[in-house]
């Protein structure tokens, strides 16, 4: 049912009257504006269609409008439209104002943007309940600092400084909000030019990717996200996330994985531990992600018919552009992808441990093989004992090289998938050269038996 905001209330009388709201009563009236939004709130019913293996919603925050007179379905009729605006979307984000900052916070004039609502109804249709936390945080708009950021820069690059009708600032990630950070990473996702695991808090990685790609593109090299470069990559903050729903075919992914070698040998396959691993890898994502999209979910707990937010990566039907070459960035730990002298795509990866097992002579690829089995030689595992023979590991998502396999012309190399995506570029490998899962994948569409492969350090 339908119901009205209460005519008056501490935080729409502190915002009517352009008050500085304090942080001591900040608990207070965000628990007041909470109970007055639950009164209020309208249940969406699920739309759109259903997005790979997860299914749900694959709506942006923001739904564009075939035409300006064209509604989202099922949206509420505009008499009541017109009546709840006035009083919801300002109250809306003095709240997720409180929530989002750690100063004092002045509500005067402020305005929501058009993918604020929508997160809002978006939440709550996923049984998120949290009102300024999970995707209402993704959806929040920009702060003061950060919209005064992007007008500057907007000033300085001779652009509208938006993309679509969220503003983007530019700057340093820490004065990026949640939403801002979000659609960085997954614009860069979608490009081809990986920022690393997806995880709101874009680091040296990322800003690697944002050079590349301003590099390609004729921009300032600056590995910041500036109006400009926003705008080409598609960083809109309203496409940062959407929201799925675990299937029954997702719960038959998963299961126990043993740690011993000769345990894993005689499983059939080797699956993901748990469904929040199934479901970040999935989204391109860290689970520490997963967990700030979603507020108060025990996502060691998920079932099927759960629903949780999640970024909007492209779909794999999305077919990458096709590459005649590769260079691999020993010193960067990347690996590019060329057509021509056209950088196509950028992939972080793990090296050899040890220095001299790092290979310096080119190479070609020699085959591609995707959920590939692993041929365990324990001579090139000193680390593990008690094992004299070799072994062979099933395939699987938690197989020693993941879920593809790229087989090098240097004898025992290749770049595979890994399963831990979270340590790439952070732990050794014994010789190959290890990515995550979905870039793994990824490069293996663009390449095929017989490309060259260059090893270099900061060359190209």
């Amino acid at each position: 049912m339908n119901r009205k905001l209460p005519t008056s209330s501490p935080l729409k009388n502190a915002a009517s009257r352009g008050m500085a709201v304090s942080a001591m009563s900040r608990r207070a009236i965000l628990a007041l504006q909470m109970r007055d939004f639950a009164r209020a709130a309208t249940p969406v019913p699920r739309m759109g269609k259903s997005l790979g293996p997860l299914t749900g919603m694959p709506m942006p925050l923001l739904q564009r409008a075939a035409s300006p007179t064209a509604a989202i379905p099922a949206a509420p009729s505009p008499t009541l439209l017109s009546a709840l605006l006035p009083v919801l979307l300002p109250t809306l984000l003095a709240v997720l104002m409180l929530a989002n900052t750690s100063s004092a916070v002045t509500t005067a004039g402020a305005r929501t943007t058009p993918g604020a609502a929508n997160a809002a109804r978006v939440a709550r249709a996923a049984g998120t309940t949290t009102v300024a936390t999970g995707l209402n945080a993704v959806a929040a708009g920009t702060t003061s600092r950060a919209r005064a950021t992007a007008a500057t820069a907007a000033g300085a690059a001779g652009t509208r400084g938006t993309t679509g009708t969220t503003t983007v600032a530019a700057g340093a990630p820490s004065e990026l909000s949640l939403a801002q950070r979000l659609a960085w990473q997954v614009a860069l996702d979608r490009a081809g030019f990986s920022p690393g695991i997806i995880d709101g808090r874009p680091g040296a990685k990322t800003e690697l990717a944002t050079r590349e790609f301003q590099h390609i593109r004729r921009l300032p090299v600056t590995g910041k996200l500036d109006a400009a470069t926003a705008q080409l990559l598609g960083a809109d903050p309203a496409y940062a996330a959407t929201w799925c729903t675990i299937t029954p075919d997702d719960a038959g992914q998963v299961g126990r994985v043993p740690a011993g070698w000769v345990e894993k040998s005689k499983l059939s396959r080797l699956p993901y531990p748990s469904l929040d691993q199934l479901v970040a890898e999935r989204y391109h994502c860290s689970r520490a992600l997963l967990a700030t999209l979603n507020p108060g979910r025990d996502l060691g707990r998920l079932a099927v018919g759960d629903k949780l937010i999640v970024p909007l990566v492209g779909p794999r039907a999305e077919a990458p552009p096709p590459a005649d070459r590769l260079d691999v960035d020993t010193a960067a730990k990347v690996i590019r992808a060329f057509a021509g002298d056209r950088l196509v795509g950028l992939f972080h990866c793990s090296i050899a441990a040890k220095h001299a097992k790092v290979p310096t002579r080119p190479a070609s690829v020699t085959g591609i093989t995707e959920n590939p089995a692993y041929r365990f030689d324990p001579s090139m595992w000193p680390e593990v004992k008690g094992i004299d023979h070799p072994l062979i590991i099933p395939p699987g998502p938690r197989n020693p090289v993941g879920l593809c396999w790229i087989a090098l012309s240097l004898p025992g190399y290749g770049m595979h998938g890994s399963p831990a995506p979270e340590m790439i570029g952070k732990t050794g490998s014994h010789g190959c050269f290890r990515m995550t899962n979905w870039d793994a994948l990824r490069l293996a569409r663009m390449i095929k038996p017989g490309t060259p492969v260059t090893f270099s350090r900061g060359g190209r």
